[in-house]
């Protein structure tokens, strides 16, 4: 069992959720790969077809387990066991920033965000990602 907010992911990240840049937003259990909440900008705009958030969740979680498990097998050093953050993303297109998220409940959770924008932009939006609360996000 997983403990999530109610009231979901776009309440937690509303400002950063605001960004045109943010293409989508999701929670997902790394295990099963399955999606707690997620958001999306063309969900909101009728015109664009809506992504499929479920396979997106499932393969982000596949990437995440795969690069968990790397770490496991040669670990860097330094961090903190069991988390890590992993960026996919090709030049001139969307970026993927996935970051591991401590579950109260021990669950491996994972929060993804897709960004369209430069590496600047992605920095930025790691920065502010960091001062979201983690107790936000899995309803401590």
């Amino acid at each position: 069992m997983v403990n999530i907010r109610a009231d979901g992911i776009a309440v937690v990240l509303g400002p950063l959720l605001r960004d045109v840049r943010i293409v989508a937003a999701a929670l997902v259990d790394v295990d099963s790969g399955m999606v707690l909440d997620a958001w999306s900008a063309a969900a909101t705009d009728a015109t664009t077809g809506s992504p499929d958030l479920e396979l997106i969740g499932a393969q982000h979680a596949e990437i995440v387990r795969t690069a968990l498990a790397l770490l496991h097998t040669w670990p860097a050093g330094g961090g903190v066991p069991g988390t890590c953050e992993v960026v996919l993303g090709a030049d001139g297109g969307a970026r993927h920033l996935l970051r591991t998220v401590p579950d109260p409940l021990g669950d491996r959770l994972v929060l993804a965000v897709v960004v369209n924008g430069s590496q600047r932009v992605l920095d930025r939006v790691r920065k502010r990602l960091e001062s979201v609360s983690i107790d936000a996000l899995t309803a401590g």
